[in-house]
């Protein structure tokens, strides 16, 4: 048998796992719940992928907390609509220091649209968590990064 002949999956296999393969969804996302930014490869990934994009190019570290040397983390829940426009943008966790979690905010705001949720996806609402976190040892100008949990 030549390598072709090898690699290749029987038809009733094939037939099988094909859905599967081609279906990129999480259980969260199946069942509506909110979701945490995760950039693994599924369903939302180019949504994330635009989300974290577009934020970061607009994503100040304010000077005043810089001046303060104010760091820390907030956590943002965020709603999108399928055009990928923002609806809400809420405050769960502070960083501890409102310059901070008034900033990433207003980024989030500031960074749409984001480009229309995948056609797939079931719902009319995106309902994303993530982290916002800042960080001076690693900018001074920009926010740190943006992660899930």
């Amino acid at each position: 048998p030549d390598l072709q002949s090898l690699l290749q999956l029987p038809d009733t296999t094939v037939a099988r796992l094909g859905p599967e393969w081609r279906r990129k969804e999480r259980a969260d996302v199946a069942e509506g719940d909110e979701v945490w930014l995760d950039m693994g490869q599924d369903l939302l990934f180019s949504f994330f992928q635009r989300l974290r994009t577009n934020i970061y190019n607009v994503w100040n570290y304010p000077s005043e907390a810089v001046h303060r040397g104010e760091e820390g983390a907030c956590l943002l829940r965020m709603t999108f609509d399928r055009s990928g426009e923002v609806v809400n943008v809420e405050l769960l966790l502070t960083s501890g220091y409102p310059a901070l979690d008034r900033a990433a905010m207003a980024a989030v705001r500031k960074g749409a649209p984001y480009g229309a949720l995948p056609s797939a996806y079931p719902k009319d609402r995106l309902v994303v968590k993530a982290w916002f976190r800042y960080d001076l040892s690693r900018s001074r100008t920009r926010g740190s990064d943006i992660y899930g949990r």
